[in-house]
C-alpha cells in the first residue's frame, strides 16, 4: 500500500523550526559547517584544511606531505576525523533523534523520532553542501516521554 506500482503516494514529515535547528546544529558539531568539505573529503582538523598544510590529503586520496593519518579511531581530544584514501570515515556518533510528525493516507503518527543516518553517505552529502540527506525514523522513539504513542507503528490503517 505505501509503495504500490500504479501511483505515487506521499508522505509527509512535519517538524517545527527548533527541531530542523537542532537536526542542523547537530551534524555542524559532529561534521563541521555544511559544505565544509571539496567532495565530501573532511580534514582531518581545521589546520590541516588549507591547501600545503603538513598531513592535508590531496584531492585524488594521497596524503599532500606523505604523511600518513592517524589509524582508525586515534584522533586527538577535540579534533574531528575526517576522510583519506577516497573512504570517509564518521566520528563513530549517530546523530541526535528529534521529533516530527508523520502524515500518510489521511492518518497522523505524532511524536516520531527523525534522525540523519549514515556514515559515508550522510558525511559526504553534509561536506559536500547537498541537503539530499539520509535520514531514519523512528515511531516509538519518544514513548517514554509520551505515554500515548507506546509501541506506535507505521501500519498502512492504525486503527
Amino acid at each position: 500500500m505505501v509503495f504500490p506500482q500504479e501511483s505515487v503516494n506521499t508522505i509527509t514529515i512535519t517538524l517545527d523550526t527548533d527541531e530542523w535547528q537542532g537536526m542542523l546544529d547537530n551534524m555542524t558539531d559532529l561534521y563541521g559547517e555544511f559544505g565544509s568539505s571539496e567532495g565530501g573529503r573532511m580534514p582531518f582538523n581545521d589546520q590541516q584544511a588549507g591547501a600545503g598544510v603538513p598531513g592535508e590529503f590531496a584531492p585524488n586520496g594521497a596524503p599532500g606531505d606523505g604523511a600518513a593519518p592517524p589509524a582508525m579511531g586515534q584522533f586527538p581530544q577535540g579534533e574531528r576525523p575526517g576522510g583519506m584514501g577516497g573512504m570517509i570515515m564518521g566520528s563513530g556518533e549517530n546523530p541526535d533523534w528529534f521529533a516530527a510528525d508523520i502524515t500518510f493516507n489521511g492518518e497522523t503518527w505524532t511524536n516520531v523520532g527523525i534522525r540523519f543516518k549514515g556514515n559515508s553517505s550522510l558525511m559526504s552529502s553534509w561536506g559536500g553542501g547537498n541537503y539530499k540527506l539520509p535520514f531514519r525514523l523512528d515511531f516509538d522513539q519518544f514513548e517514554d516521554e509520551y505515554p500515548e504513542i507506546d509501541n506506535q507503528r507505521f501500519t498502512a490503517s492504525k486503527s
